[in-house]
């Protein structure tokens, strides 16, 4: 949120200032600052002298950190030593070692990727020849941990060569895992100790078997030709490849091997369903536990071979699973002797673990199937079998060709589709996934879980009149005149009925409301029996602009119940009718959502000062959208995809124990961050079809660059921008005669710029308009989307603020829980205006002790609409057969009609989005 404040003032001179040397734990240009680590530092030491750093003293280290430590060491020392304890959230937030320094000609050259939880070990960083080595800690802006510190200090020597236990690296073997640069032992062989040892290039392991295979890392261990006439690779498995599954090779873990510059091949392992997917040389063709298997062997031909790198490829994050990683054989391949189409087994050779081993124990390029061929088959037979066999493999041959070119688009098809898919992660801030059930705390402890919901209480239908003059009662229609026509009340029409009751209930609110009856309630027993009460009050000593509502030459001050003629000074009294209404049963789904309880999640550390803001419950799948985030592991999000609303509606049930003005909401609200987690592809998939892609989802082109975009940002209007004249000229014009008679002068506009609380009304934008559709994904036609569009987006709906909330607004959204409060007629949701002449009142645009007003245009998805019922929690059901309700409510002022209402009442925070906020005074 950018604040507002009163700006700066400084003196400044020219003077000569020594920079101090700060050390690895102090910042700043007097070193004071400890909190948490900033920018570069620099740290001289010598043989045998050990140097403190750290992420800094705070308990926990602040997100989106890029610090850097440039370690210098002297003399013969070639590596840093660095002895480091640390606690960063696993492969999101991380530390690098490198060797030599970002502001050195020749850069710096990766070494190791250090990420896990509460972890204390040694590792050398080598230095380059100069002395340099670098320290960096990078964090993402999401979670966050206590951070690491660390002596570092200086040493020089021979470093181990290769490492005696497979899957450790580092110049002395110190790391449980590969790092950026890896050497291969030659000869060092597990399952090829039987093959010649010219061909064996030794063995590639990525882990210790206590270990998981390390995230977000390019492994590589790269070897030379030394046999002359080698043809290429093999590697073969000595136990089954495991990395994360993927749709995709574009997309996640992989092994690769690179020849001269070049990808010469891809290995991984690829979801799948059926066996059918599983076409690619490298698979069996076999689909086992939703992944295709690997053959243990696979041949890889390399052209113009001199030497090769092998490469492990890691991304971010494995969904919290752990995975064994590769372990297998490296081993030159000579040519096939009996030409490349021939068969192994046809041949001389013979298939060993899927790949052909010809005379002597030589790994050869010859192919093999699964079942291989009988090398023992009788002469006399086999003159009989060759036509038979080569008709069967000529039919096979181009069954297997049209089988793989179809799994080959395929293929193509859902790479494309996965290449969308990244990109639209990239695009969506903030996004998690709740991985259990979760509820804030029961209200109250030792109600009984299957309590009902609350009975609704009574409504009340509001009424509004005005004393006529006996004489001129008859000029009135019937349909105008209240209870018996000899008492001479007469109704206000719905527009300033509305207004007279809003402010009437600003006033109750203030809590100067005076109790005592007048006796003109007692005049009024002939009115129809339906009418029960009667509520005129006594005048307060109140601010009176909150509590006067004028109109066509006539003020109405709902505190004295008095209607004045401004031009005159006569008045006439006032009374507010109701009428009680028997409430409409609730319509409650036949067969309510049965919860287990131990799958529920119960927050019971919510934070003091966060037990009145608003809480959201969240369903196992649900995709939020974070918009705030604690340091101590709560955050403020919006869902944008609701997996089983039914659920989460029984969840609020819960919570709130049947109570209907509670701050539990299904959809928004305050959660524990570890109930979540990053979408995975599926999920994210399951909320692209509901954008249509990641094109939606960008800011509009019209704003300025964004600096983070889960912080709110405000950009000030020039006059004399064609944008300001733009929202000044919509503004004004809504402000019309008679019913606001006030002088509008605008002082200021600001364009509200929070990124991630606009792709909350994206998401419920597209959500809403594809299911009047009936497409997803983006398949509407451009003319069909804007039909929709048109028929259920309002641009610009006009909201009335404060001081108070709108920050708020502008950084969480449009909370029931803190809007709307001045207005209960048509439900108790958000309330928009049509007309900013409704809104600009004082009891809605409240002013600040400057007199200024806060005005909001705003973009609303008001999607299908009903007629509201004052103090309704909800819209109406408009399908009984799911339970989906109406998304707007609506109210219906003079000479509207159900197509162009006044009145719009949402119930959904992503259904606005503030786009300008306006300053403006009256007079």
């Amino acid at each position: 949120m950018q604040n507002q404040g009163d700006g700066f003032a400084a003196i400044f001179a020219d003077s000569s200032i020594v920079e101090p040397e700060c050390n690895g734990e102090q910042w700043g240009a007097d070193c004071s600052f400890t909190k948490h680590c900033l920018g570069t530092s620099h740290i001289d030491i010598g043989r045998d002298y050990q140097h403190s750093i750290s992420s800094g003293t705070s308990r926990t280290y602040p997100n989106d950190l890029d610090c850097i430590w440039e370690v210098k060491a002297k003399g013969d020392q070639s590596y840093v030593v660095l002895d480091v304890e640390y606690d960063l959230e696993p492969t999101y937030d991380y530390v690098q070692l490198f060797s030599g320094t970002f502001g050195s000609t020749s850069g710096v050259t990766p070494h190791a990727f250090l990420s896990a939880e509460s972890t204390k070990e040694r590792y050398y960083i080598p230095t380059d020849k100069f002395g340099f080595a670098t320290i960096r800690l990078v964090t993402d802006n999401l979670g966050q941990r206590s951070g690491f510190a660390a002596s570092v200090s200086a040493g020089g020597g021979a470093a181990t060569k290769f490492c005696s236990t497979p899957g450790t690296s580092g110049l002395f073997c110190e790391f449980p895992h590969c790092i950026v640069k890896n050497f291969i032992e030659r000869g060092m062989v597990a399952s090829s100790s039987d093959v010649d040892p010219e061909y064996q290039i030794g063995r590639v392991v990525s882990q210790i078997k206590s270990h998981s295979v390390p995230a977000n890392i390019d492994c590589t261990w790269p070897f030379d030709k030394t046999l002359g006439e080698a043809q290429g690779i093999r590697l073969r498995f000595n136990s089954p490849l495991d990395l994360e599954p993927q749709p995709v090779s574009a997309v996640g873990d992989k092994v690769v091997v690179r020849a001269g510059g070049k990808v010469a091949a891809e290995v991984y392992v690829e979801k799948c369903t059926t066996d059918d997917v599983c076409s690619y040389s490298w698979q069996t063709g076999k689909c086992e536990n939703g992944a295709c298997t690997v053959h243990q062997s696979l041949d890889v031909e390399i052209d113009d071979f001199a030497g090769a790198e092998l490469h492990l490829l890691t991304d971010r994050t494995d969904g919290g699973n752990e995975y064994n990683g590769v372990d297998f054989d490296v081993l030159f391949i000579s040519s096939c002797p009996s030409g490349p189409e021939v068969h192994c087994e046809a041949g001389s050779g013979k298939c060993v673990d899927g790949g052909c081993m010809c005379n002597d124990n030589i790994p050869c390029a010859c192919p093999c199937d699964a079942a291989g061929l009988v090398s023992t088959t009788n002469a006399a037979l086999l003159w009989v079998l060759i036509p038979i066999v080569f008709i069967f493999i000529s039919i096979f041959v181009w069954y297997r060709r049209r089988k793989i070119r179809k799994s080959r688009a395929q293929k193509a098809t859902i790479q494309e589709k996965e290449e969308q898919l990244e990109a639209f992660r990239n695009s969506v801030v903030g996004m998690r996934t709740a991985i259990t059930h979760y509820m804030p705390t029961p209200s109250i402890s030792d109600a009984d879980d299957d309590a009902p919901l609350a009975v609704p209480p009574p409504l009340e239908k509001i009424q509004w009149c005005w004393k006529e003059t006996p004489s001129f009662v008859s000029a009135h229609g019937p349909d105008m005149i209240v209870g018996n026509p000899a008492d001479c009340w007469i109704k206000y029409d719905r527009y300033l009925n509305t207004m007279l009751e809003d402010a009437f209930q600003a006033y109750t609110n203030s809590g100067s409301k005076k109790t005592s009856i007048n006796e003109s309630f007692k005049k009024l027993t002939s009115m129809n029996e339906s009418f029960k009460k009667l509520t005129p009050f006594s005048p307060a000593p109140l601010d009176e602009s909150k509590f006067i509502v004028c109109s066509d030459g006539y003020k109405v001050d709902v505190r004295d119940m008095k209607q004045t003629k401004e031009a005159t000074g006569f008045e006439r009294d006032v009374q507010r009718v109701v009428e009680v209404v028997d409430p409409v049963p609730q319509q409650v789904p036949k067969d309510r959502k049965e919860i287990d309880l131990s799958e529920v999640e119960v927050g019971n550390s919510l934070p003091d000062e966060l037990i009145s803001e608003p809480q959201m419950v969240l369903v196992k799948g649900d995709v939020v959208q974070i918009s705030s985030q604690r340091p101590d592991g709560w955050a403020f999000g919006t869902k944008l995809h609701h997996n089983d609303e039914v659920t989460a509606r029984e969840l609020v049930r819960l919570t709130s124990k049947g109570s209907l003005d509670s701050n539990i909401f299904t959809d928004t609200g305050w959660f524990p961050l570890d109930t979540t987690e990053i979408p995975t592809g599926e999920e994210l998939a399951l909320l692209q079809t509901k954008v249509g892609g990641t094109d939606a989802l960008q800011a509009p082109s019209y704003w300025d660059d964004i600096a983070d975009p889960t912080i709110v940002q405000l950009h000030e209007l020039k006059r004399s921008d064609k944008e300001y004249d733009s929202v000044t000229k919509a503004f004004l014009s809504t402000l019309k005669l008679p019913r606001f008679s006030k002088k509008v002068k605008v002082i200021g506009i600001q364009r509200i710029q929070n990124l991630a609380m606009w792709q909350s009304y994206v998401v419920k934008r597209q959500t809403i308009c594809y299911r009047e559709t009936g497409s997803q994904g983006g398949t509407d036609s451009p003319e069909v989307m804007k039909r929709a569009l048109d028929r259920f987006e309002r641009h610009w709906l006009w909201h009335g603020t404060n001081n108070d909330v709108m920050d708020k607004i502008m950084q969480q959204g449009f909370n029931r829980s803190f809007c709307g409060k001045n207005a209960t007629v048509y439900g108790k949701g958000v309330y928009f205006a049509r007309d900013a002449e409704y809104s600009a009142y004082p009891t809605y645009a409240v002013p600040d002790d400057n007199n200024v007003q806060y005005m909001m245009a705003c973009r609303v998805i008001v999607g299908e609409y009903c007629p509201g019922v004052r103090n309704a929690f909800t819209p109406d059901i408009r399908d009984p057969s799911t339970q989906a309700l109406y998304d707007t409510t609506v109210g219906l002022l003079s000479n509207d009609t159900m197509t162009d209402p006044s009145i719009y009442v949402t119930y959904h925070d992503a259904q606005a989005y503030p786009e300008y906020l306006i300053k403006f005074k009256t007079s």
